[in-house]
């Protein structure tokens, strides 16, 4: 994805759907894949992600908190365009 072509903010989600529709178009829904994309900002501790049928992530905030899971998924990339 080339970030001059959009004035939209870019986001994992975006990033996501992009995808998706090129790999659908190419491989006309005969393959699918799994796929993860994060986004952290380490001035305000934040992340943003988007998960495409992916096993769940997990996360240590540091080593003094217990591991997270991120349990949000989608549908994998290549099955089917929204």
């Amino acid at each position: 994805i080339n970030e001059a072509n959009y004035t939209q903010d870019i986001s994992p989600a975006f990033i996501l759907v992009q995808f998706n529709r090129i790999l659908f178009k190419a491989l006309k829904g005969k393959f699918s894949m799994t796929f993860f994309a994060a986004f952290f900002d380490p001035q305000t501790s934040t992340l943003t992600y988007a998960n495409a049928g992916h096993p769940f992530p997990i996360i240590v905030p540091n080593a003094s908190k217990k591991p997270k899971s991120l349990t949000t998924s989608g549908d994998p990339l290549g099955v089917k365009v929204d």
